[in-house]
């Protein structure tokens, strides 16, 4: 009988991890020790922030620098329980103002409902077109009232309207022509609406009076009456729209 033959040694395949090291154990020590350096340089700043900082500042900017600056609820949210930003419902925004304002800004009401809807939509939200918007409401003669919420929802299938009404708004300082200053003053509303029935429900309703600049009125001979007034019209519909969707308080319009 022939002796069975030897299998040379270089046949023989090598376990991993007896006598060498796979290519994910090589590089899981270096990705750790750049996490643990990471993480200690953190801690370090930290405790620098709360060595140099009195009261509670370094608890709060260990928070923000672990978890980024909180987002605050708007109010709509906090009745509706709706989130706009994720885009799972339709809104709608119109605008109303009187005619002595109209009188002085005749494309108030347009602006409003084009700079509040993109800045919903900006965020997230499902907006429906303000021009098609406006079409309509010309093609009714220019007006619309509470009435006309249910056709509205129904012609746009949207889920909810944000009207915003202006009782007020002006951008010279009392008395003095020659200085520029804000005003405005008047509601903010919300309807739920069944695009199907037409039905409409309201669901908040919030006073609002603006002042900007709060300390002093800017002179009109640093900056045109027009930059000043869109400016503030800008500023406006920035706290117009944060009724409705969640912002930082780094973004709050005060």
């Amino acid at each position: 009988m022939r002796a069975p033959l030897a299998v040379p040694d270089r046949c023989v395949p090598r376990r991993a991890g007896v006598g060498s090291r796979s290519a994910r154990d090589r590089f899981a020590g270096p990705r750790r020790l750049r996490r643990g350096v990471a993480w200690a340089t953190l801690l370090s700043l930290a405790a620098l922030a709360a060595v140099g900082l009195p009261g509670c500042k370094p608890m709060i900017m260990l928070g923000k620098m672990l978890t980024g600056d909180p987002t605050i609820t708007p109010p709509f949210e906090a009745v509706t329980d709706v989130d706009l930003t994720e885009g799972e419902h339709t809104v709608l925004v119109l605008a109303r103002s009187p005619e002595l304002v109209k009188a002085r800004f005749p494309e108030v009401d347009q602006e409003i409902m084009r700079r509040v809807g993109r800045k919903l939509r900006s965020a997230g939200a499902d907006v429906a077109n303000s021009d098609h918007v406006l079409d309509w409401v010309e093609g009714r003669g220019g007006v619309w009232s509470e009435s006309h919420l249910g056709p509205i929802a129904q012609e746009f299938d949207v889920d909810y309207i944000v009207v915003v009404e202006l009782d007020q708004f002006d951008w010279h300082e009392v008395h003095s022509p020659d200085l520029l200053r804000g005003r405005s003053a008047g509601w903010i509303r919300a309807y739920s609406a069944d695009p199907e029935t037409g039905s409409v429900g309201h669901i908040m309703g919030e006073e609002f009076e603006s002042v900007y600049p709060k300390h002093r009125p800017e002179s009109a001979l640093s900056v045109s009456t027009k930059v000043f007034r869109e400016r503030y019209l800008n500023r406006l519909c920035e706290q117009a729209s944060q009724r409705f969707v969640p912002f930082t308080q780094q973004d709050m319009v005060p």
